[in-house]
């Protein structure tokens, strides 16, 4: 992932480019929006939709673009069971 901007674990910095990730959209869904930006994938976490939707969003701004490759998403299914994750493999 190469998106301008950074993350740490102590900081998030995304003026110029975001990805916005709702994993709980719905009726009873809470308002964390997940956002990520820079190049160290080792600071984001799992993302775990509650009900199988998950809406993801860039955002940039034109006159910054600077050459970064951008992002590659990959999705695995979990399975919940009885209050613990568990991957399937697909």
């Amino acid at each position: 992932m190469e998106i301008e901007g950074s993350m740490t674990a102590e900081s998030v910095n995304c003026q110029n480019a975001v990805i916005r990730v709702d994993a709980e959209r719905g009726i009873n869904a809470s308002l964390a929006i997940q956002e990520i930006c820079g190049t160290d994938e080792t600071v984001i976490q799992p993302i775990i939709s509650k009900n199988n939707t998950v809406r993801i969003r860039f955002f940039t701004s034109p006159d910054k673009v600077n050459g970064l490759k951008g992002f590659n998403f990959t999705w695995t299914e979990v399975k919940k069971i009885t209050g613990k994750y568990s991957l399937i493999k697909l």
